[in-house]
């Protein structure tokens, strides 16, 4: 049977920790300085929204969201903010590292998603945890419709 392909990702720098996003789900990033972000939000892991052609974005504190046992706001360092396509969310990152062809096989995953649904796995070979985004945006959606 063929190989399956690598998952082609963008590997970032989020709160410190290496994170890959694959890049099918990703459409697009700002520089955070550059954005005129509306603050009026219900939760506090909403950093903001931005509009684009029409569409609101809400941006989100990933580290908050993500690993909110870690999370301390005074360390956040967000420069950079990553749109994900057809969502309607973005999610805020430290800095991009570049692109990174993950073989499946090197992923070890998470077989708990309770604990953290937006983590697919984690790749000791580049020291980064994969991020799972439509878990990811299925749990951004329901709590936003609470």
């Amino acid at each position: 049977e063929p190989e399956p392909e690598p998952l082609q990702c963008l590997l970032v720098k989020m709160y410190g920790v290496r994170l890959a996003l694959p890049i099918k789900y990703l459409q697009g990033a700002h520089d955070i300085s550059t954005m005129k972000l509306g603050l009026n939000h219900d939760a506090d892991w909403i950093l903001g929204s931005y509009d684009e052609s029409g569409t609101l974005v809400r941006v989100i504190d990933t580290a908050m969201w993500t690993i909110p046992e870690r999370y301390e706001p005074d360390q956040a360092d967000y420069s950079e903010l990553i749109k994900i396509k057809d969502a309607g969310w973005a999610i805020t990152i430290d800095s991009m590292i570049g692109s990174q062809a993950i073989e499946e096989d090197s992923i070890t995953w998470n077989n708990n998603p309770k604990a953290r649904p937006w983590l697919l796995g984690t790749c000791m070979q580049h020291q980064c945890a994969v991020m799972n985004i439509p878990a990811l945006l299925d749990g951004l959606n329901a709590a936003c419709h609470q």
